[in-house]
């Protein structure tokens, strides 16, 4: 399964290339968290259930703390709402992040067509927006404790009919992120080829 995934993966990426040299392709640019450049996300759903995971570098260390109900953001779902909540702090310069009024419209907007992306989105969105992201460098100076630490979001107001994704519902769903994090995210944010990260989109470990 995974070998047939990057294989429409490579075929998919020569295609766009091809398109770009004969610009049939319109721009479109996307924007990342450089913490997750870096880390990306773990590709799987974690054994156990762990209470976070962590991944280091030779310069500093990434813990992600899951909420006691919810899971560890995994896979290319959570990499895609990640970046779609990037994105959005960039370009709109705000915290507040509108989710839309349907599960189809929340789709399109992460980047996947309407029927293909089922509750599994909407789960790695909820295990992503309730976790707490903690940054420590590896070799701080001797007798310092240093790090930074933030919940991705203080609140939250979503509700999608998965079953049934068309159903709107009275007003827009909106996540408020943390405010220093969506600081961080505008400040130290690279900005992606979203033409590019689509022929990925269900590729986790193409995307990291």
């Amino acid at each position: 399964m995974e070998q047939a995934i990057m294989n429409r993966s490579k075929e998919k990426i020569v295609d766009l290339i091809v398109q770009k040299k004969f610009d049939e392709v319109k721009e479109d640019i996307g924007f990342s968290s450089n913490i997750f450049m870096v880390f990306g996300l773990p590709t799987r759903k974690l054994k156990g259930n762990p209470p976070y995971w962590t991944k280091e570098t030779s310069l500093c260390k990434l813990t992600i703390t899951r909420h006691d109900k919810n899971e560890v953001p995994y896979g290319c779902y959570a990499r895609m709402n990640q970046i779609f909540i990037d994105t959005e702090v960039r370009t709109k310069n705000t915290n507040v992040i509108d989710v839309g009024r349907s599960f189809n419209e929340y789709v399109r907007k992460v980047g996947y067509r309407e029927g293909r992306a089922n509750k599994a989105l909407l789960r790695q969105l909820i295990n992503y927006i309730t976790s707490v992201i903690r940054v420590e460098p590896q070799d701080p100076t001797p007798g310092r404790i240093l790090g930074i630490q933030s919940v991705v979001a203080r609140a939250w107001d979503i509700y999608f009919d998965v079953k049934n994704p068309q159903q709107l519902t009275f007003s827009k769903g909106q996540i408020v992120l943390d405010e220093d994090y969506a600081k961080y995210i505008h400040k130290h944010s690279v900005p992606l080829d979203m033409n590019v990260v689509g022929c990925f989109k269900r590729n986790p470990l193409a995307l990291d």
